[in-house]
């Protein structure tokens, strides 16, 4: 089921293609690197419109309760690409 129908977050159109194709039961459905998966998601014409501090503040606000504090070390940083 995509994002959007699973959320009250609006999920951009295009991002959820791409998560829609990282979902694809064929392999070779999907990107076939992290290089191109970021690619396709630098496309995004929400592309920048997140910080590191913004992603940081989402996953703090919706991570799974069995996920402990820990999760915020370096080990969970989102580093630029």
């Amino acid at each position: 089921m995509p994002p959007s129908r699973r959320t009250e977050i609006d999920v951009p159109r295009d991002l959820e293609r791409i998560v829609m194709r990282c979902l694809k039961k064929d392999p070779a459905d999907r990107p076939a690197t992290a290089e191109a998966l970021a690619e396709l998601l630098l496309a995004c014409a929400d592309s920048g419109g997140w910080t590191t501090s913004d992603a940081r503040e989402w996953w703090l606000d919706h991570r799974p309760l069995e996920f402990p504090d820990e999760a915020e070390s370096t080990s969970m940083a989102i580093r630029p690409i």
